[in-house]
């Protein structure tokens, strides 16, 4: 069957690489580009997809001023052509290929996901837990009243990408039944923190180049292949592995929610809680550390089993990858069962679909260093020593005048201070009362973290 196809780019079209690849032959140029232009990928997830053409020197200056959308004419010769539309593409790059006053240029198109790399959360944070005792998060870091579910979390950091590059929040296709907890994305930008977080439940972020839109996949459910008709599979290396290529279990680690109703940023050294769910494969573990805390009497096994399912299909292609090669051109998205689609034309061949489901790499959230370190001395007068009872047990409220260097948060904050000896606070509450203590923070009793009194001045008669 005979075929036809024509490109256009932005109602321009590029020049055929068959005829560039002949010149760079004959006058030894460069032809990095060759098996790329004329073709245009897209993958599933945080990374962009990425087309190449080459294109006389006038026309660079259109790909310069905005959105490029991206044409092929293509079916049978003498019948009407299908048009197929990639919308929405940015120029990245271009180069020179040839020597002519006026070269042609090798150009690099990227989707909108190349734009959305460069923005940021504004050091935003959610769902950050306090201390065991205390009334469950950071005031600041939830939504208004309650804590911000997986969807509230991703409506958060679209609303900082561009909207006019990004458009609005998709939904989500999977009821989480966990609640996120411990969410801080510094220094990594929005764009890859909200491909964290999706990771993080078993779901990923789709880019359709037909309609300009993204959408939130779920990696367990099968998203299916609609071929067209009269597609003929060119191709299909239908490869295998083992379910070796699989770890049986997830390994779980989840840390031990710092204790004591004053110290909500202790940091955690206490040896973490492990929870191992099934992922499916024949043998093996693989670990990591989720950001929800653990705490006495808490059940993590609910989220250890949902990490345990996002695993499962998020290293499925690694026992069943595969790559297909079709006739023509059909509007296919990657998805579930795709990781990326390429469609290419080189000019010696009609068009061609290609499919791939291979492995990738993981990109899990990491659980935040809580503040600074322990350790370092506090001191300042109580003014409150009602809470001392006889003995010197119970502890008496300080106002904190000085404080370590790396621990400036603390200056004007009031802390209970706990007397282990009972050598320190062992007056009478009256005889205390703006009495100047020393204390320093120390892990004592069975993991507690308290300010434990050093020394105080002199007080009364003494």
């Amino acid at each position: 069957m005979e075929v036809q196809r024509k490109w256009l780019i932005n109602g321009v079209r590029p020049l055929s690489p068959a005829i560039i690849a002949e010149q760079a032959l004959e006058y030894d140029l460069p032809l990095d580009w060759h098996g790329l232009v004329n073709g245009i990928c897209i993958p599933r997830g945080r990374h962009h997809g990425v087309a190449h053409f080459l294109v006389a020197q006038e026309h660079l200056a259109g790909l310069q001023s905005g959105p490029v959308n991206i044409e092929c004419y293509h079916g049978e010769v003498g019948k009407k052509p299908t048009a197929t539309t990639w919308k929405k593409w940015y120029l990245e790059s271009y180069q020179a290929t040839t020597k002519q006053s006026e070269p042609a240029y090798w150009v690099r198109l990227c989707d909108p996901r190349w734009l959305l790399e460069k923005s940021s959360g504004q050091g935003n944070r959610y769902n950050l837990r306090k201390a065991e005792g205390s009334d469950g998060y950071v005031e600041e870091t939830i939504n208004v009243s309650t804590p911000f579910s997986w969807q509230g979390v991703l409506e958060s950091l679209w609303g900082y990408l561009p909207s006019a590059v990004a458009g609005t929040c998709p939904t989500l296709p999977y009821s989480s039944p966990t609640i996120p907890e411990n969410l801080v994305f510094d220094g990594i930008g929005t764009w890859r923190a909200i491909n964290q977080v999706l990771t993080a439940i078993g779901c990923c972020v789709v880019w359709n180049p037909f309609t300009a839109t993204f959408s939130f996949v779920d990696l367990r459910a099968d998203q299916g292949l609609q071929l067209p008709p009269n597609t003929d599979l060119l191709w299909d290396d239908r490869a295998g592995s083992t379910l070796y290529s699989i770890p049986e279990k997830a390994g779980v680690l989840f840390h031990q929610l710092p204790s004591g109703t004053e110290s909500e940023y202790t940091p955690f050294k206490i040896k973490p809680v492990y929870e191992e769910a099934t992922i499916g494969g024949e043998q093996g573990k693989h670990e990591l550390v989720d950001t929800m805390f653990y705490y006495p009497g808490r059940n993590v096994t609910t989220r250890a089993g949902e990490i345990a399912s996002s695993l499962r299909w998020q290293l499925d292609a690694a026992a069943y990858p595969f790559s297909a090669v079709y006739s023509g051109v059909f509007n296919q998205v990657p998805g579930s069962r795709l990781t990326s689609i390429r469609w290419v034309s080189d000019g010696s061949r009609g068009m061609e679909t290609r499919l791939y489901y291979e492995k990738e790499s993981i990109d899990w959230p990491r659980l935040p260093v809580y503040d600074s370190p322990v350790g370092g001395m506090i001191q300042g007068p109580i003014d409150d020593p009602s809470g001392l009872a006889e003995g010197g047990s119970g502890g008496v409220s300080i106002i904190i005048a000085a404080a370590p260097p790396h621990r400036p948060d603390l200056l004007g904050r009031r802390v209970t201070v706990i007397d282990l000896s009972p050598c320190i606070l062992d007056l009478a509450p009256e005889e205390l009362e703006f009495v100047w203590i020393w204390a320093v923070e120390q892990v004592h009793g069975t993991g507690d973290v308290d300010w434990c009194a050093w020394n105080r001045c002199c007080a009364g008669g003494e």
